[in-house]
């Protein structure tokens, strides 16, 4: 997995961290693995089952990405200058993610697109799909439309 992550261009140590986090986490599995604390070298990994509902429901939920927008490190402009919660500070964080996303998997297709083995990926591509192809439902949120279909 981190020699496929390095296709993207991610460093080695920064592949094999974000891997342990998300062994830590439980959202990938390797039989390898008893206790997510005592992580040695591992070499068969897939998503988990936790991982794989966070995927294919959670992150297509408005209502799951408003509510831990917080969470992810962003810059959080709206909420800087409001120096409170509320619709709008959050809905800048939401729309700060769609960017962040956007922006990363744009410079990982042309990162591919310039490398040698980028071809052999972007059938996995194909196959799986980006973060910013997922079609996102509309949804009523408090008594007003809170329309996020189609915007990733």
């Amino acid at each position: 997995m981190v020699e496929w992550l390095q296709t993207f261009g991610y460093d080695t140590d920064i592949s094999i961290a974000v891997i342990r986090r998300l062994l830590g986490r439980r959202l990938l599995y390797s039989p390898e693995v008893e206790r997510p604390t005592e992580l040695g070298p591992v070499h068969s990994v897939k998503l988990s089952t936790s991982g794989q509902y966070y995927l294919d429901h959670l992150v297509q939920h408005p209502q799951y990405i408003y509510n831990v927008v917080y969470d992810i490190d962003l810059p959080h402009t709206g909420y800087k200058d409001f120096a409170s919660d509320g619709f709008f500070p959050r809905m800048t964080s939401v729309s700060e993610l769609i960017e962040t996303v956007f922006a990363a998997e744009t410079r990982q297709l042309e990162f591919l697109l310039g490398s040698e083995r980028g071809v052999y990926l972007l059938g996995a591509i194909k196959n799986a799909g980006l973060l910013t192809s997922i079609k996102i439902p509309k949804y009523q949120y408090v008594g007003f439309d809170f329309v996020l279909g189609e915007m990733w």
